[in-house]
């Protein structure tokens, strides 16, 4: 769906969700391992729309159930919107009787 609307966007977005997917193995902690091939398939998707994951400044995991923490929930955003938005971060907080954190996109402090 990304991919698609990549086509047909040609100016800045940005995309925030639970992706369900991470993007590389350390995004993970406990239960099994992803598959290589589980996380490649979203790097591409990533790549060949020139979307760059903004940083998490507090803390990686955004999902959590029993000892399983994943970072699930992000905003991709194209190099056009990180033009016009140059300090945006995203902050996570505490989790509240859900298996997702909070997480919002903030000004970045100098």
């Amino acid at each position: 769906m990304i991919t698609e609307l990549k086509e047909s966007i040609a100016k800045p977005i940005i995309f925030f969700r639970d992706f369900n997917k991470i993007l590389l193995s350390c995004e993970k902690d406990g239960g099994n391992r992803r598959s290589e091939s589980h996380m490649k398939g979203f790097r591409e998707v990533v790549d060949v729309c020139g979307l760059q994951d903004l940083e998490m400044i507090n803390g990686t995991f955004t999902w959590q159930r029993g000892m399983i923490k994943e970072h699930l929930d992000r905003f991709l955003a194209n190099t056009q919107w990180l033009h016009l938005f140059l300090l945006t971060a995203v902050n996570s907080y505490p989790r509240y009787k859900s298996d997702h954190a909070l997480i919002l996109k903030t000004k970045w402090r100098d």
